[in-house]
């Protein structure tokens, strides 16, 4: 039987091209130095391309563009100090240039890099797939073309942001060098970026804004972020002749070929809202979607305003600990009549989750308050009618309003 020491070169860099990554390489040149290191010293940079590839996927001559740049001199970040313009030049010319992968200059520390931003990248894609291509999977369904099409998107904006500084005084010329680069563009490669734009200036802002499901302050990035994306693609359209219209008709498959369930109806109106439906395959992502408040709203009568529960409510809420999913389930699981038949296992659309909202949250809340022991006081005649619980403490304190009223005008 051959020994490992007996295999030949080729076995040996055949294997270390096929690590799954960078980390895992340098374990393995550390406890063979006899064997695999003598052969990465051999062929060093198409092992590392390899695993790069493993890693990045087809989109990594974009990666390797847009980590060139980063690690070059920026034109614009040098505005007014260098009066060459060849610095822009060969900015542009690194980002236009289509290189073969085997003429790149490529080092273990540029893939490092690329490595670490891929991460967050494919991480979106779970997110950008989850949103716009199948809500029913957290993990990307993107086929491989639409996946390209979206990485190549990332990598291209991670260039921009490398060339363009964001801190410059001189904004107008910032501007118009964002549009002369992005005019360097296809059509159908800006149509990529403007679809994925909101997950592209601060990637792992973004995902962290995600994971902590507060969708609203991932977008702010984009939209208060600082880019001037919105004046460059109007700049660029114009030049191009598209008119808004056909940017949004051509937007719609930029990146996707085709949506799972874009044809879907709620199951409770019947009305076709495809991804917009909120199900057991996406109902978490509801936390971040609609705020707290749209949730306190939907309480009956005027107790949407009392100055004692709302505030309570979003407190639970808004915890650390809360799981909109599971609240989903414990309102629909509750044992009563209100005319409709909900089903967890369905999906609805916004205005008949706020309308299960509207018929379970009070009674919900009066579930918790006795399932932790609360001492309810005595019931205010004019229950969840009642105004003066909107404007006196004292009395909103006092009394308990979110029972049914037993007298017909509100105090």
């Amino acid at each position: 039987m051959k020994m490992f020491s007996d295999l030949p070169i080729d076995i040996l860099d055949r294997i270390l091209t096929f690590l799954p990554d960078f980390k895992t390489l340098s374990a393995v040149l550390r406890t063979s130095k006899h064997h695999f290191y003598q052969v990465f010293q051999v062929h060093p940079k198409s092992i590392v391309l390899s695993i790069a590839y493993g890693i990045v996927g087809p989109s990594l001559p974009y990666a390797i563009k847009a980590q060139l740049i980063a690690d070059g001199p920026s034109p614009i970040r040098r505005a007014g100090t260098d009066t060459d313009d060849n610095v822009w030049s060969r900015s542009v010319a690194v980002f236009v240039e289509d290189r073969d992968l085997k003429d790149c200059v490529f080092t273990r520390s540029m893939a490092q890099c690329i490595s670490e931003q891929a991460a967050a990248h494919w991480e979106l894609e779970d997110l950008f797939s989850h949103r716009h291509k199948d809500r029913t999977s957290s993990k990307s369904v993107l086929t491989p073309p639409e996946s390209f099409r979206f990485q190549r998107a990332m990598w291209h904006f991670a260039a921009f942001t490398c060339l363009c500084d964001l801190d410059i005084d001189d904004q107008e010329e910032y501007e118009k060098g964002l549009v002369k680069l992005m005019t360097t563009l296809s059509t159908e490669e800006l149509l990529e970026i403007n679809v994925v734009k909101p997950f592209l200036e601060r990637p792992q802002a973004v995902l962290q804004s995600y994971k902590d499901l507060d969708v609203t302050e991932a977008y702010d990035w984009v939209d208060h972020g600082g880019l001037p994306f919105s004046d460059a693609f109007d700049a660029i359209w114009l030049k191009r002749k598209l008119s808004e219209e056909k940017v949004k008709e051509k937007s719609e498959k930029a990146i996707l070929d085709s949506v799972n369930g874009d044809k879907d109806p709620c199951a409770k109106c019947n009305q076709v809202f495809g991804m917009k439906l909120w199900g057991p395959g996406n109902r978490e992502l509801l936390q971040g979607h609609q705020p707290s408040n749209v949730v306190t709203r939907c309480l009956p009568g005027n107790l949407s305003r009392n100055l004692v529960e709302p505030p309570l409510i979003l407190q639970k809420l808004r915890d650390q600990t809360f799981e909109i999913n599971r609240f989903i389930e414990e309102l629909i699981d509750l044992d009563c009549d209100t005319g409709y038949n909900w089903d967890k296992n369905e999906w609805y659309c916004d205005e008949c989750i706020q309308e299960l909202y509207k018929q379970r949250l009070r009674l919900w809340w009066i579930g918790q308050k006795t399932k932790d022991g609360h001492q309810f006081g005595d019931d205010c005649w004019y229950g969840y009618n009642c105004r003066t619980q909107t404007h006196k403490f004292a009395h909103a304190q006092r009394l308990n309003h979110l029972c049914e009223p037993t007298r017909g005008d509100p105090a």
